[in-house]
């Protein structure tokens, strides 16, 4: 077991039990910033491309040919590749290295087995990425902001920032589409043949079946503007884009410009069958029979406009401060209000009701565009909605989207992450985990990043010790954790920052500023026994259920039983079981695709919650199908996860009749 450390000017420090230390300078002013194992060879890594090899931690060489100037960063080996540089070097034998133009510049790469993964981020945006050359990379999960999305051929598309493309069959589960740009595609429409895109730097897509795109070489259009909105009114495509400008084409590829009357620039289009029109800044509202001659319309209001439907009897638009404006006919107008001050972005309406949304999960629902009533998601600030067959939707910032039939209660179909960048990433005990000043986990990587808590202070690197995750930062901070969730802070007695974490089977050894060096006993972990509980019906935040008391037909909870639950690797953030619709007895909760090969799962059944009443009605071992009494139905959900509805069999009234699903950790 040994131990590298490295620092400014070159420093490399050596050991063999993470107390006893051997300096090695390099002949270099550069700062090493990383070290790592890889293949059986260490690399210390700094600016300007510096990097090093060593076999045996004492001897080091000069390994950066064809570096560049980049920072090496930590150096990943898949088995028959290494990668540095966030992906943008790759090289077979760790010498010699080749410049890779990958289309993301990524944050942290790491090596997962024979895949490399990666993670890119940016204002509005954030992806995961997967490579097994690190060469080609796509995407496997996405946490993007979604501001366009129609239905047309029998499919859903939407897009968003960073070339984002999702598509789905049944509006419930979405999948990732290869998207030929990285510019935000703010808008897209369907005309009966193909979908048509759009976005800034002028980008124009189309596609004949929403799955493979490609970019348009178009004449007519500026070299680079933000195209904001895209509409098919039966004969034509009318865009309207930045600067106050308005386009037309019948085949996506040839534009016309249209004249807009005023000097606003309009942000979203709606048609009727008959009319179309645009709103906009201050209060702007144009429209048009035909997208070619435009006249200007009087809002009755100075609030931008960022949102607009057609209801099937009026024009319906949406905009800063809580303003709603409604039009029979797209010529006169009517100011209308939510009554609140929140900036209203998106809306739209399914025969019955309307829903208009925005910032700060603000949802709004009215019958008639004229008295609104909140409504509460819990989740999300949203961009863009759609109605299709009945079906609300509400599209949104961090690749959010939720469904409702009735505009009331909604469901999440799909969620990003909280918050990006995240820097420090490990892999331990089934779960990675990532932090900056908020800890986050993850059982997939190719899923999405769920908060678990927040720091004290800044964290700069993690570690997976073999029974626990090391997190270490800021001013001698260091927290650690069995599972990932939940964590325990402390602090060394050094004000210095504590930039790096690493262990053997017995050891756990950090290093920080002015030649910070600690190292401290690694315990090991202690597993066994059940996972969790959860219920479908409520509990106060630990409180054993018992055959007496009152719950809720909403609200969950989880509880451990004999060890928290969460010591066995298993997060159930994802879940959220609840009750059956339509008043059925059941249970209905989402699980992995990929079965875990350590864990059962178990429902039971009972009707007085005594400890020895409960029946098991349904049950799934490892790579086995449900069985049970109950019915049990499964289908698609999402990204990488299968809904499971299990329906009980037997005539008992809803307030008689508990369910729980039991997740068991099986020791191999």
């Amino acid at each position: 077991s040994e131990f590298v450390a490295v620092g400014a000017d070159g420093r490399i420090r050596h050991s063999t039990d993470g107390t006893n230390w051997q300096s090695y300078n390099q002949n270099t002013f550069a700062d090493l910033n990383a070290v790592s194992f890889a293949n059986g060879a260490w690399f210390a890594a700094g600016n300007q491309g510096t990097l090093f090899r060593s076999q045996d931690g004492h001897s080091w060489m000069v390994a950066n040919t064809g570096l560049g100037a980049v920072s090496a960063g930590k150096v990943s080996w898949n088995g028959s590749i290494y990668l540095a540089g966030a992906g943008r070097y790759t090289s077979t034998d760790g010498w010699t290295w080749t410049s890779r133009q990958t289309p993301d510049a990524m944050t942290w790469t790491i090596a997962d087995g024979n895949i490399f993964r990666g993670e890119f981020s940016g204002t509005s945006i954030g992806y995961s990425l997967e490579s097994r050359d690190g060469i080609s990379w796509s995407r496997v999960s996405s946490r993007s902001k979604l501001t366009g999305a129609v239905y047309g051929g029998g499919l859903f598309v939407a897009t968003g920032a960073g070339g984002e493309l999702l598509t789905s069959t049944d509006g419930d589960a979405w999948r990732i589409v290869d998207s030929p740009t990285r510019a935000w595609l703010k808008s897209v429409t369907w005309t009966g043949s193909m979908f048509v895109a759009v976005g800034l730097s002028s980008t124009v897509m189309t596609s004949s079946d929403g799955i493979t795109w490609q970019r348009v070489t178009t004449s007519g259009l500026p070299t680079s503007t933000s195209l904001n909105s895209v509409i098919w009114t039966g004969t034509r495509l009318v865009i309207v884009a930045a600067s106050n400008r308005i386009f037309t084409s019948t085949n996506a590829t040839s534009w016309s410009a249209a004249t807009n009357p005023t000097s606003i620039t309009m942000e979203k289009l709606a048609w009727s069958g008959s009319t179309l029109v645009a709103v906009g800044a201050s209060g702007g509202i144009i429209s048009s029979a035909d997208g070619v001659t435009w006249t200007r319309r009087t809002s009755n209001t100075a609030s931008s406009l960022w949102g607009i439907t057609w209801t099937g009897s009026q024009f319906v638009a949406v905009g800063n401060s809580g303003v709603i404006v409604t039009s029979p006919d797209g010529t006169t107008w009517t100011l209308r209000s939510v009554g609140a001050t929140t900036n209203l972005f998106a809306v739209a309406a399914n025969g019955n009701k309307i829903v208009a949304a925005g910032s700060n999960l603000s949802v709004f629902v009215s019958e008639n565009g004229i008295n609104w009533t909140a409504v509460d998601t819990g989740v999300g600030t949203y961009d863009f909605a759609l109605s299709n067959q009945g079906q609300l939707y509400l599209f949104g910032s961090s690749g959010l989207v939720i469904k409702s039939t009735d505009a009331l209660t909604w469901k999440i179909l799909r969620r990003g992450a909280i918050r990006t960048p995240l820097p420090p990433v490990n892999f331990g005990n089934q779960r990675w985990t990532a932090d900056t000043f908020f800890t986050y986990s993850i059982e997939r990587p190719d899923l999405l990043w769920k908060q678990s808590r927040a720091s004290n202070f800044q964290i700069l690197a993690h570690h997976w010790t073999g029974s626990r995750f090391v997190a270490v930062g800021s001013a001698g901070g260091v927290e650690t954790s069995l599972n990932g969730l939940d964590w325990s802070e402390s602090f060394i007695p050094t004000n210095d920052q504590i930039a790096a974490v690493a262990s053997t089977s017995n050891r756990v050894v950090i290093v920080g500023n002015s030649g910070t060096l600690a190292s401290a006993a690694n315990p090991a972990a202690s597993l066994s026994g059940m996972a969790a509980w959860i219920h479908s019906r409520s509990l106060a935040r630990g409180e054993e259920p018992t055959a007496t008391g009152a719950y809720g037909a909403n609200e969950l909870l989880e509880y451990g039983m004999g060890v928290p639950f969460a010591q066995n690797g298993v997060s159930l953030y994802d879940l959220e079981p609840r009750l059956l619709s339509g008043g059925r007895l059941g249970i209905e909760f989402a699980v992995p695709i990929t079965d875990r090969p350590d864990l059962r799962y178990v429902v039971e059944q009972s009707t007085t919650m005594a400890p020895d009443s409960w029946l098991t009605i349904a049950s799934k071992n490892p790579g086995e199908t449900w069985k049970g009494s109950a019915t049990i139905t499964s289908k698609l959900f999402a990204e990488y996860w299968q809904m499971v509805e299990v329906e009980s069999t037997t005539q008992l009234p809803l307030s008689k009749c508990f369910h729980r699903l039991k997740i068991e950790h099986i020791s191999h």
